[in-house]
């Protein structure tokens, strides 16, 4: 594609970014999610979205 080629990927560190970066946040967002749901509700789940998207999103901050 680019001519690189044969370039080793050290799979150790990969599956430990995927995890720190992708699993541990996904994971911290459903625990949350759920927790909001069973203490506050449905619609305090809802109100808490949309406050977060119209005031925080534009800073890139939510």
């Amino acid at each position: 594609m680019l001519g690189v080629s044969n370039v080793p990927v050290p799979w150790d560190t990969l599956i430990l970014s995927v995890v720190l970066f992708v699993v541990i946040p996904l994971a911290g967002g459903m625990l949350t999610r759920s927790a909001v749901i069973k203490r506050k509700g449905q619609c305090t789940l809802r109100r808490l979205s949309s406050v977060c998207l119209t005031v925080q999103l534009p800073l890139a901050y939510c």
